[in-house]
């Protein structure tokens, strides 16, 4: 069948316009991310991105923008969601040498969100969550404090 690969042809050339979408839209948000600036805190860096993107790649945008950031911050990126006015999705990204030395974004994420009423989950180097937008404020500074203490429970463990 010579219709069944033109279908195929059809559908992989629909998949790669979808992809190089995928990609610009990623790169448009690390862009974003590097000119609009994050704040940084003491052992975080964070910016909210509003409705700008798609919360499917904020945290792969997350990861990248961090590649060209100081890496000894882990980076968290807030979002909205454009099916749900009333939550705050957020992506977290740190690298291996900062969760050789202790931290672990998964731990930091589910234990800020759950004090505010919301959900998180992930691994040691990548994590997100969900928070109701009136939780919002003070969420950096709290996640900002545990990894702090992550690090330094770490740090007097090597002792």
């Amino acid at each position: 069948g010579n219709k069944k690969s033109a279908e195929y042809t059809e559908a992989c050339s629909e998949a790669a316009d979808m992809l190089r979408h995928h990609r610009s839209v990623i790169r448009e948000m690390m862009e974003y991310i590097l000119e609009t600036g994050v704040k940084e805190l003491s052992h975080l860096q964070y910016l909210h991105v509003g409705d700008r993107f798609p919360d499917t790649i904020v945290g792969i945008g997350a990861g990248m923008a961090l590649s060209k950031l100081n890496w000894k911050l882990p980076i968290m990126i807030l979002c909205y969601l454009p099916d749900d006015p009333e939550l705050v999705k957020i992506s977290m990204r740190t690298n291996e040498t900062m969760v050789s030395k202790g931290v672990d974004l998964q731990a930091a994420l589910l234990e800020a969100s759950e004090a505010v009423g919301g959900a998180g989950g992930g691994h040691k180097i990548a994590a997100g969550a969900y928070i109701s937008r009136s939780r919002e404020e003070g969420f950096a500074e709290s996640v900002n404090g545990i990894l702090k203490r992550q690090l330094e429970e770490a740090a007097g463990l090597k002792r």
